[in-house]
């Protein structure tokens, strides 16, 4: 088994024990639900004998010359709509390699009560392995959100597609984290990324011959209108940071921003 499999394979583990971990708190009513349910990480680490939920696989396997993997990448990310009968999926078609400018994945939904049928409403040329395409349910609505090139190719956009209705808008900018409350969400600079399964491919950095330029940073986007006010420059961190001066080379860049509870 190759590194990057021994990677993603820990990456799995960890996420089953995280799931155990922060079980719905419904479990906490049952008298003998049917899996293990842990309170606390030292509970977890010290647990034995622990049962587990029946697995089911949901996404469509494709087929040996043209297989699909279906995933939703990262966590802190509403997968399930309100009802928990249809769940967020991206769909891609390669895999143990880099994303390439040219790659496309498919965006959509998994129906748990209609034999796990799969319903594409659109398509990405704007992910990572790391965290996909940021796709997510928009908290207090029926909007689903996630992150594309622009139509030109200039810029990264948010694509909005309204799950009842069907209707489909564009924001001008990518979202990493919508509000609580879905008024509105913090982005960064996605084509600054530049660690390991994080680059978004395809636009280059505008910024990419400074260390830290103060005309980007976090943004606040409104997710009605696509208006975005910059709450925090890349210079306005490194000054922070590095309050005698920044390194003499390298790309300071933000990679997650998040609301406090």
């Amino acid at each position: 088994m190759d590194e990057n499999r021994k990677m993603w394979g820990s990456e799995v583990v960890l996420t089953v024990l995280l799931a155990a971990l922060i079980a719905p708190a419904e479990a906490r009513a049952q008298d003998n639900p049917p899996y293990t349910a842990y309170w606390s990480f030292a509970d977890l680490m010290a647990g034995e004998n622990a049962r587990y939920p029946k697995i089911a696989r949901i996404s469509e396997p494709g087929t040996r010359e043209s297989p699909n993997y279906t995933g939703f990448f990262f966590y802190q990310c509403r997968q399930f709509d309100p009802t928990d009968r249809c769940v967020l999926g991206m769909r891609v078609h390669c895999q143990n390699r880099d994303v390439r400018p040219a790659d496309r994945a498919e965006i959509g939904f998994i129906d748990l009560q209609d034999g796990y049928r799969w319903t594409r409403i659109g398509e990405t040329a704007a992910w990572n392995w790391q965290q996909g395409a940021r796709l997510q349910w928009r908290p207090g609505s029926d909007e689903i959100l996630w992150n594309d090139r622009s139509d030109d190719g200039r810029h990264y956009v948010c694509r909005v597609y309204n799950f009842q209705t069907g209707a489909r808008r564009t924001l001008p900018w990518p979202l990493y984290t919508p509000l609580p409350d879905g008024a509105s969400a913090l982005t960064h600079d996605f084509e600054r990324m530049k660690h390991g399964g994080t680059p978004y491919v395809g636009i280059g950095d505008k910024y990419a011959d400074q260390y830290a330029p103060k005309e980007t940073g976090i943004w606040k986007m409104d997710l009605n209108t696509g208006d975005a006010t910059l709450i925090m420059s890349l210079d306005q961190m490194a000054r922070t940071a590095y309050p005698d001066g920044p390194p003499s080379s390298g790309c300071l860049y933000f990679f997650r921003e998040g609301w406090n509870p």
